[in-house]
């Protein structure tokens, strides 16, 4: 079931921005109402226990933004590194494309296609024997149809047929 008015995992506003919370666990709960001066939280029967947290999540939300958006995001953000809460800055989609330590991860690569030279992200794992990243290029739709039946198995007329039935692009 949904809490009312508010997902569980949204941002966080602060007086100049947001930030994003993983409550993931009692500790982090609590380890959260302790950054914010709010140890009363741990014990109030709104919040105390997982399932009357998650059903008053707005309420929380709304009583730990009376707090955050006090703070700037940075600051707000140092309480919660001093507590062990997991969070981090919400940023744009710019921001986050120019981010120091994604280009040094190499998390975003160039792809081009028929309109032109576009930046994606590769996927956020790694292996250690086999590449893990997005192409240079992106195909046509059906640029590679015969080629990819052909090797399925597939006769030059049964793939010819599929065209004519509209199957193929």
């Amino acid at each position: 079931m949904a809490p009312p008015g508010r997902p569980m995992f949204g941002p966080l506003q602060t007086r100049d921005g947001y930030l994003m919370l993983a409550v993931a666990s009692e500790r982090t709960f609590q380890d959260l109402a302790r950054a914010a001066g709010r140890p009363d939280w741990i014990d109030d029967p709104r919040f105390a226990v997982y399932a009357d947290r998650r059903l008053n999540w707005h309420l929380f939300m709304d009583e730990l933004e009376h707090w955050s958006r006090q703070l700037a995001t940075d600051e707000c953000q140092a309480a919660f590194e001093r507590f062990g809460v997991p969070s981090s800055r919400y940023r744009t989609v710019e921001e986050a494309m120019t981010d120091a330590q994604l280009a040094h991860r190499e998390a975003f690569t160039e792809v081009r296609d028929a309109a032109g030279t576009f930046r994606t992200l590769n996927p956020p794992f790694r292996f250690s024997d086999a590449p893990a990243a997005a192409r240079p290029f992106a195909s046509r739709l059906g640029e590679h149809s015969d080629a990819v039946l052909a090797e399925a198995g597939y006769t030059p007329d049964e793939i010819d047929t599929f065209r004519k039935a509209g199957v193929l692009g």
